[in-house]
């Protein structure tokens, strides 16, 4: 066994809880992998700032689910979440993405939500992703999209988009769903008869696990 510091106070203390471990005892590797979630917020329940860091990750080898919220990712931290082989799923919220550094994970299921400025480019290698949500997000950009082949069902909920048409080509898509969001051009996306479109422009009430 290979005794583990992490930076994160918070991140330590989540792993004594889930695995009700003493914790005048240290935290080893065969701990951490037994953990498969967790979250990352760089703001507690106060808004006050937090020592969590997504440098931690990278003693995380069986994880599964992760939400970072609150963050200002850098290139460096990119690089961490690329490494995370086991990741079947991740969220996004109230995040800032770094410009021109791609996000490259094996995860399937991918949320981003509350982010202000979103440019879907950045996941673009990501041919692993079969569910995408994009919601509540500012100044949208969707230009990459058209490289995720295999793509079921796209959300893009609660915002203004000028049009999706780059999507339309997209061969496995079976669902897109637009609650929410006002789409200047929506045509050819509706002329393709393999995928049902939800489109209400009012969407009061949002669930991100849905």
């Amino acid at each position: 066994m290979v005794e583990i510091e992490l930076k994160s106070k918070e991140l330590t203390e989540h792993i004594y809880l889930t695995l009700n471990k003493d914790r005048s005892t240290p935290i080893y590797d065969v701990d951490i992998d037994k953990i498969e979630d967790v979250t990352l917020d760089a703001l507690d329940f106060l808004d006050e700032p937090t020592d969590t860091t997504i440098f931690d990750l990278v003693f995380f080898n069986n994880l599964k689910t992760c939400m970072i919220a609150n963050m200002n990712i850098s290139e460096k931290e990119i690089e961490v979440l690329n490494k995370l082989d086991s990741i079947e799923s991740i969220q996004f919220t109230n995040c800032v993405f770094p410009k021109g550094k791609k996000i490259n994970m094996h995860a399937s299921y991918v949320i981003v939500d509350g982010c202000v400025e979103f440019d879907a480019s950045i996941f673009s290698d990501m041919k692993s992703i079969t569910r995408l949500r994009v919601v509540n997000c500012e100044h949208v950009k969707l230009a990459g999209l058209e490289s995720l082949s295999e793509l079921t069902e796209l959300y893009l909920q609660n915002m203004e988009l000028d049009n999706i048409d780059n999507i339309s080509g997209l061969d496995k898509l079976e669902y897109v769903n637009l609650n929410g969001t006002k789409v200047k051009k929506l045509s050819d996306l509706l002329k393709n008869p393999k995928i049902k479109v939800d489109h209400e422009e009012k969407n009061y009430i949002f669930d991100v696990e849905g």
